[in-house]
Formats: C-alpha cells, sequence, structure tokens
C-alpha cells in the first residue's frame, strides 16, 4: 500500500478567527519547537514544585522583550500580519498566547484558552493527544500580563 503524502491530509496550521478575519498561524520550525516544549517542561516540574535550576528559573522569567518575541514566534508570520491589520497588543498577546498554548499544550487546551480572555494558562501536566487536524506536542504556558513571568502569576 505505501504511505500517502502527509501533506494530503494532515494540516498543523492553526487558524484563528479575529473581527471577521481567520489568520492562519503556521507550524512552528523544529528548533522554535524543541525551545517550547522545554519551556514547558520547565513549568509542568515548576507546577509539580519540582526543584528547578536557576538556569531553567530564568527561562521562565520573561521580560516585555523576551514575552514579545515568544508571540512572535508562536504566531510565526500571522504576527505581521495582525500588526499591519492594526490590531491592538492584548488581542495580538491572546493570539498568541493561544498559539503557545497550542503548541505546547494541544489544540484542545487551546480553545480553552481562546474562550477565556484573561485566564492566565495552566501547564497541562500529561503530553496532549495526537490528532490529524494539527500538530501536537509536549508545550508550555507564556505570561499573559506582558509584564511578568508567568512564575508570578
Amino acid at each position: 500500500m505505501g504511505f500517502a503524502d502527509l501533506a494530503d491530509f494532515f494540516d498543523p496550521s492553526l487558524r484563528l478567527p479575529i473581527r471577521g478575519k481567520t489568520y492562519v498561524v503556521p507550524p512552528l520550525p523544529a528548533a522554535a519547537g524543541l525551545r517550547f516544549q522545554a519551556l514547558h517542561n520547565i513549568a509542568m516540574a515548576r507546577a509539580a514544585r519540582q526543584p528547578l535550576s536557576e538556569r531553567d528559573l530564568a527561562l521562565l522569567d520573561l521580560d516585555d522583550e523576551a514575552e514579545a518575541d515568544l508571540q512572535r514566534t508562536a504566531l510565526g508570520g500571522a504576527w505581521q500580519e495582525m500588526v499591519d491589520d492594526g490590531l491592538d497588543w492584548p488581542t495580538i498577546q491572546h493570539a498568541g498566547t493561544t498559539a503557545y498554548v497550542h503548541w505546547t499544550q494541544g489544540r484542545a487546551r487551546a480553545e480553552e484558552f481562546w474562550a477565556s480572555p484573561g485566564k492566565a494558562p495552566a501547564p497541562a501536566l500529561s503530553p496532549p493527544s495526537t490528532t490529524t487536524a494539527g500538530a501536537s506536542t509536549t508545550r508550555a504556558p507564556a505570561s499573559t500580563s506582558g509584564t511578568r513571568s508567568p512564575s508570578s502569576s
């Protein structure tokens, strides 16, 4: 039988409807996915009250610039499209955090976060289930305030 081309049935993109327009968030590059997974693993360890190294704690402490970089990475090309369309920071931030949750905790958790703006996502303590509707690997929460790290929310 052989394998069908994955692109024929697997679309790992994320589609976010905002103000009548659907923004297509492309899948993360491999290096970014690994970075996000590492952040998630550290956040899960912190949530489980496991001891963390100073290095791990520093990775979770996102200043405004680091958070914006995380949002840009999570949204890929959709970031610039949102900026060009004049979306405000809280909207872009919510979309970016939703994408981050999608890449780190799976679609179901991202949908929960999308529907509850202002509520910080808690780290999922188990990996998301894999579906053919989108990419799914273990991932991590981001800051939702723009001024503090996920560890302080």
